[in-house]
């Protein structure tokens, strides 16, 4: 499933640069999913726990590992795109969002449906940015393609790993770091998406609809 947000993500693209549609209502969707998945399902599981000592360390390394993530990726988790033409291959850029993608989905485990919705929504734009960076610094469209796929396999990688004997007997903790990434993209992606920190009606729906959807799939 998560492999079909990178196929969205493309479509996407290929009408943000028609002028056909803007990403903006979806980012501000995300974020408030993505918000009221930590709230609804991840927070409730990490502190339901008996034994839940250190869970607030991690949560707090989650926003730390991802302020420092950004200072590579640029911000693109948030909608930020600072193409300027032809440009070199963003490593950096490339690298950082495949190591968030990988990070965000180590807490996805079977029974995380409403995780995995939250995930999904998150990556679909940020799936379209990066189409952009790298159709900026590629002229075939068969390397894009290439390293979109390679960007793709992040997320299952990420899901792999969650479930090694090691990490999964450190579910509560892991948890808890995704659940501080969450938290940071959020609330900056919300308040970015806020022309001088206004809120309209559409965007307040947006939030209200964002919070139901993610209490009804947690």
């Amino acid at each position: 499933m998560l492999l079909l947000s990178i196929i969205i993500g493309l479509i996407l693209a290929y009408q943000i640069k028609a002028r056909r549609f803007s990403a903006d209502g979806l980012l501000s969707f995300s974020s408030v999913y993505l918000l009221g998945t930590v709230f609804n399902h991840l927070f409730p599981e990490v502190y339901g726990k008996e034994d839940q000592g250190g869970v607030g360390f991690f949560v707090l390394s989650g926003i730390l590992v991802q302020v420092l993530l950004e200072t590579i990726t640029k911000g693109i988790e948030h909608g930020h795109i600072h193409s300027k033409g032809r440009s070199p291959f963003p490593y950096g850029i490339f690298l950082g969002l495949f190591a968030h993608s990988l990070l965000e989905a180590m807490a996805i485990h079977q029974d995380h449906h409403g995780l995995l919705y939250a995930i999904l929504i998150h990556k679909i734009p940020v799936a379209a940015i990066l189409y952009f960076f790298l159709t900026d610094a590629l002229e075939s469209k068969k390397r894009v393609l290439f390293w979109m796929g390679i960007f793709a396999l992040s997320a299952p990688l990420g899901i792999w790993i969650g479930e090694l004997p090691l990490l999964s007997r450190y579910e509560t903790y892991v948890n808890a770091f995704v659940a501080g990434i969450f938290i940071h993209i959020a609330t900056v992606i919300w308040f970015e998406s806020s022309s001088g920190h206004k809120i309209n009606s559409a965007k307040l729906l947006l939030f209200f609809l964002g919070i139901a959807l993610s209490y009804i799939f947690s």
